[in-house]
């Protein structure tokens, strides 16, 4: 509902939230007018009964909608200083001078956008998660990757090498991904079973993450953090 919003009240006269200045100056009401999100909940007068409502602040989405505004006046302020129009145009041009490497690309975001630099630390060693800047080059990779050449103005980032994607299904389902994907490499020498030699390590967790949308999976208490954006 956000997303498509946004891209809907782009034509309005005012800056776009979509634009580098639409994002700096992003608001909580102006994102829970567009996501249609209801800050308010009514409740009856605690003394006049239910005959008087009154409006009592969601904090549950107070708070998400405050992280959302966080990335976007952050993001937004970058792009300004960058001299950047709008997101999409940093990344084209990042695309271009990548020639193919989705590595870097994933560089690029986590060391220009703190809200792409998803890193934690553990014991004082840092972890890196950087979610958010491997799913967009994923999309970006799955998105552009069967079109023609001549259709494309950049190389087609590479992912082949991309880890599985942080996020509260995977550590519910199964955490060894990786010796997942080398046994079924190592099976796809077996007269039968070469189509397991297509496996990757974002393949197996896709296939994870459906499946824990279905059936008694979908009870499964999963991991929550709130308090974060980097998932």
């Amino acid at each position: 509902m956000l997303v498509l919003s946004s891209y809907i009240s782009s034509d309005s006269p005012d800056p776009s939230i979509l634009s580098a200045r639409g994002m700096h100056q992003a608001t909580v009401a102006q994102l829970a007018n567009l996501a249609r999100i209801e800050t308010h909940v009514e409740k009856a007068h605690p003394t006049l009964g239910s005959a008087v409502k009154v409006g009592e602040k969601d904090e549950e989405a107070f708070e998400i909608l405050g992280l959302l505004v966080g990335v976007l006046n952050e993001t937004g302020e970058v792009l300004e200083r960058l001299g950047k129009q709008s997101l999409g145009v940093w990344l084209l041009e990042k695309l271009i001078e990548a020639e193919g490497d989705g590595d870097k690309l994933v560089h690029e975001l986590a060391s220009i956008f703190p809200a792409f630099r998803d890193v934690h630390l553990v014991d004082d060693q840092p972890v890196f998660i950087l979610k958010k800047a491997l799913w967009l080059v994923t999309v970006v990779s799955l998105a552009f990757r069967t079109r023609e050449p001549s259709e494309v103005p950049f190389e087609v980032p590479d992912i082949s090498g991309f880890p599985v994607f942080a996020d509260n299904v995977l550590p519910t389902s199964i955490v060894a991904c990786s010796d997942i994907v080398q046994r079924a490499h190592e099976l796809a020498t077996q007269p039968g079973k070469e189509w397991l030699a297509s496996w990757t390590e974002q393949g197996l967790d896709g296939w994870l993450w459906c499946e824990g949308k279905r059936g008694e999976m979908k009870d499964v208490e999963r991991i929550a953090e709130k308090g974060t954006v980097y998932y």
